[in-house]
C-alpha cells in the first residue's frame, strides 16, 4: 500500500524545486512540499504529502516514468523509512478536449479553469484543436461533461464544449491516395510503439481523392505527434492530425463509503454519492480544505525557515528533521478532521436516501390520482363520441368546400400555364429566326475575310516573285561588272590582285553609297564592298574572317599614303557601321533570312577590324 508522504532527495537548484512543486500540484493541487533550503551544487531532501494514496502512486510513477522531467539533475523517491520506492504503472487517466478556446488561453488558465471540475496533471493547447485536460476516472470526467453541456464549465469567461478522446490514437485525414501502412509506421514508430493501423479507402475530401487512417500506439503517445508532425509535409500534403475518438470501456469502481474501502475515504480523487445531489456543499467543502491546507502549509514554511535561519551546518540539518517530523504529526492529527468530515459526507448521504423515499411516496400518490381521473374519463366516453362524429361531419363539410375550392384553382392555373406555354412557343419562335440571321450574318463575314486572306496571300506570293526576280537581276548586273577584273593566274583559290582588289573595293563602293535597296532592288553578297582579296566568283558570305579583313587593309595600305589611308579607314569605318546599316534599312531588303543574318554577322566583323585598325593608326 502506498504511504500519503514521500520523502524525496537530490542535486536540485531554487528553480529545480520550483518547477517540482508546480508539477505535483498540477496533478494534485491538495499536495504540499517541504523541502531544505536550496543552494547550488548541494543535495536537497524534503517531504511531498498529497491528499490520497491514490494521487500519491499516481504522482510517484509519473516521476520514476519521466512522464514529468526536471532541467537537471537527478530526483530519488523514498519512502517515509528511507525503503525505496517500486515502479508501477500508472493508474490509466481519461482525457478530453475542450473547444473553442478563447483567443489568449495559455496552460495555466485552461489549467486554472478545469481543476474546479476535478481536472488533474498537466494541460496541453494544440492550434486548430483546442485544450487537452485530463481526470482521474469516468465519473469525475462525465461530471465535468454534463457541467460543460449545461454552461457551468468557463475558459475565459466564455462557454466551451467537451469531446472524448483517446491518447493512444491518432487519426490522420486528408492523405495523399500513395500513402501505405508501411509508410506511416516508419514515420510515428520513433514516437513509441504501434499496436495497430488502419487505413481506409480512398475518397473524394476537398474535391481531390484522399484516404484517411487511424494509427494506435502502446502508450499515450498522440500529444507528442500532433506537435511534432501536425501541419508537415508528407508525401506532397500537409498532415491533418487529431485525436481518436475512444470505445466506452467503463468500469464500475468501489463505492467510496462502502465497507472494504472505510478506512481510506479519501484515497480516491471522485467526490462522495451525495455531491451530485448537493454540488454547492462540495464545492464550499473543497474551498475550505484548500484554504485550511494553504494555511497550515504557510504556518510550516514560516516555521521551517525561521528554523532554518538560525543555525547552519549539522545544526540546520537537525533543526529541518525535527520541523520536519512535527509537521509530519500534525498531519497524522490531521487525518482525525478528515474522519469527522466522512462522518459528514455519510449524514448528507442518508438525508439523500430519505428526500428520495419521500419523493417516491409523491410519486405513487400522484399515480393513484392519475388511475381515477381515467376512469372518471371512461365514464365521459359516449358523450364524448357523440362530439367527435358531430366534428367529423364538421370536417366532411369543410372538406368538401376546400375541394371546390382546389378545383377552381387547379383549372385557373391549368389555363394560364397554357397561355405561358404559349407565349414562351412564340419566343422561341423568334429567338430561332434571329439565331438563324446572326448565322447569315457570321458566314458572311467569315467568307469575306477568307477572300481578303486569300489575296493578300497572292499579293505576298507575288511580291516575293518580284523580289526573286529583282535578286536574279541584281545578281546578274553584279557579274558583267565584276567580269573586268580576273583572278589571278598563279593563286588558288582564285583571288584578286591588289591593285584589282583595291580598284573594284572603290568601284563597289561608290555604286553601294549611292544605291537604294529596296524589294525592286534587293541586297545581294556582291552588291558589298566586302574588303577582301578573294575573287568574287568564290567569295561567300559566311567566309569573311578577321584575318581576311586584316589582309585586305594590309594590301591596300601599301598603295596609299598615310593621310590617305586614314581617309580611306574613315569612309570604311562608317560605310560599315552597324547604325548606318540599320538606318538605310540594307538587312531588311534582303530576300533570304538566313543570308540577312549571315551579312548582319559579317557587317559587325567588318566594322570591329576597321576600328582596330583606325586605332593601331592613331596610335592609341
Amino acid at each position: 500500500m502506498f504511504p500519503t508522504t514521500v520523502l524525496f532527495r537530490g542535486i536540485l537548484t531554487a528553480a529545480d524545486l520550483q518547477e517540482l512543486e508546480s508539477r505535483i500540484k498540477g496533478l494534485d493541487f491538495l499536495a504540499a512540499i517541504e523541502h531544505t533550503l536550496a543552494s547550488s551544487g548541494h543535495v536537497v531532501e524534503g517531504l511531498m504529502s498529497f491528499s490520497s494514496q491514490s494521487l500519491c502512486e499516481r504522482t510517484v510513477d509519473s516521476l520514476q516514468d519521466d512522464r514529468i522531467t526536471l532541467e537537471k539533475g537527478a530526483l530519488t523517491l523514498l519512502r517515509p523509512d528511507g525503503q525505496p520506492l517500486p515502479k508501477r504503472s500508472p493508474a490509466p487517466l481519461h482525457s478530453r478536449i475542450l473547444k473553442p478556446l478563447p483567443n489568449g488561453t495559455t496552460k495555466t488558465t485552461l489549467l486554472g479553469a478545469a481543476k474546479w471540475h476535478g481536472a488533474v496533471g498537466t494541460v496541453d493547447i494544440f492550434p486548430g484543436i483546442g485544450g487537452l485536460v485530463r481526470f482521474p476516472s469516468v465519473d469525475v470526467a462525465k461530471a465535468a461533461e454534463a457541467a460543460a453541456k449545461s454552461g457551468r464549465l468557463h475558459v475565459r469567461g466564455e462557454k466551451v464544449t467537451m469531446q472524448t478522446v483517446d491518447e493512444r490514437q491518432v487519426f490522420c485525414t486528408d492523405l495523399s491516395p500513395d500513402v501505405s501502412e508501411e509508410g506511416l509506421r516508419v514515420l510515428f514508430e520513433e514516437y513509441g510503439t504501434i499496436t495497430n493501423i488502419t487505413l481506409g479507402p480512398e475518397r473524394i475530401l476537398r474535391k481531390k481523392l484522399s484516404r484517411v487512417a487511424t494509427v494506435t500506439f502502446e502508450r499515450d503517445s498522440v500529444a507528442d505527434v500532433i506537435h511534432a508532425k501536425n501541419g508537415t509535409s508528407y508525401h506532397g500534403r500537409a498532415l491533418r492530425l487529431f485525436f481518436g475518438n475512444p470505445e466506452q470501456h467503463i468500469t464500475p469502481e468501489v463505492p467510496m463509503y462502502s465497507s472494504t474501502n472505510k478506512s481510506n475515504a479519501f484515497d480516491s480523487n471522485e467526490p462522495p454519492p451525495s455531491v451530485a445531489a448537493d454540488s454547492a456543499d462540495l464545492l464550499m467543502l473543497q474551498c475550505a480544505l484548500v484554504a485550511e491546507v494553504r494555511k497550515r502549509i504557510g504556518y510550516q514554511r514560516r516555521a521551517f525557515e525561521d528554523a532554518a535561519s538560525c543555525s547552519r551546518a549539522e545544526g540546520q540539518h537537525q533543526t529541518v528533521l525535527a520541523a520536519l517530523h512535527k509537521m509530519r504529526s500534525e498531519r497524522e492529527s490531521a487525518g482525525a478532521h478528515r474522519y469527522d468530515e466522512c462522518e459528514r459526507w455519510k449524514n448528507l448521504y442518508a438525508e439523500s436516501q430519505r428526500v428520495q423515499k419521500e419523493e417516491a411516496e409523491k410519486a405513487s400518490h400522484a399515480l393513484g390520482v392519475a388511475e381515477s381521473r381515467r376512469k372518471m374519463t371512461e365514464m365521459d366516453l359516449e358523450t364524448w363520441k357523440d362530439k367527435e362524429r358531430a366534428q367529423r361531419r364538421r370536417a366532411e363539410v369543410a372538406e368538401h368546400k376546400l375541394q371546390d375550392v382546389e378545383r377552381v384553382e387547379r383549372e385557373r392555373a391549368e389555363k394560364m400555364k397554357a397561355e405561358a406555354e404559349k407565349r414562351k412557343a412564340e419566343a422561341e419562335r423568334l429567338a430561332e429566326e434571329a439565331e438563324r440571321l446572326r448565322r447569315k450574318k457570321e458566314n458572311d463575314r467569315r467568307a469575306k475575310e477568307q477572300d481578303e486572306q486569300r489575296r493578300a496571300r497572292e499579293a505576298e506570293e507575288q511580291r516575293q516573285i518580284a523580289r526573286r526576280a529583282a535578286a536574279v537581276k541584281e545578281e546578274t548586273r553584279c557579274e558583267q561588272r565584276d567580269a573586268r577584273w580576273p583572278p589571278a593566274h598563279w593563286s588558288y583559290p582564285a583571288v584578286l590582285s591588289h591593285a584589282d582588289a583595291k580598284a573594284r573595293f572603290l568601284v563597289v563602293c561608290k555604286e553601294f553609297d549611292n544605291a537604294r535597296f529596296s524589294d525592286e532592288r534587293p541586297l545581294v553578297v556582291r552588291s558589298v564592298p566586302w574588303p577582301v582579296l578573294a575573287h568574287p566568283t568564290v567569295f561567300e558570305v559566311h567566309d569573311l574572317t578577321w584575318d581576311a579583313v586584316e589582309r585586305f587593309l594590309g594590301a591596300v595600305r601599301t598603295y596609299m599614303s598615310q593621310d590617305s589611308y586614314r581617309e580611306f579607314l574613315k569612309n570604311a569605318r562608317l560605310r560599315f557601321h552597324p547604325n548606318r546599316w540599320a538606318a538605310r534599312g540594307l538587312l531588311q531588303s534582303v530576300i533570304d533570312d538566313d543570308l540577312r543574318e549571315t551579312m548582319k554577322r559579317a557587317c559587325e566583323t567588318v566594322s570591329q577590324v576597321i576600328n582596330s585598325a583606325t586605332s593601331e593608326l592613331e596610335g592609341r
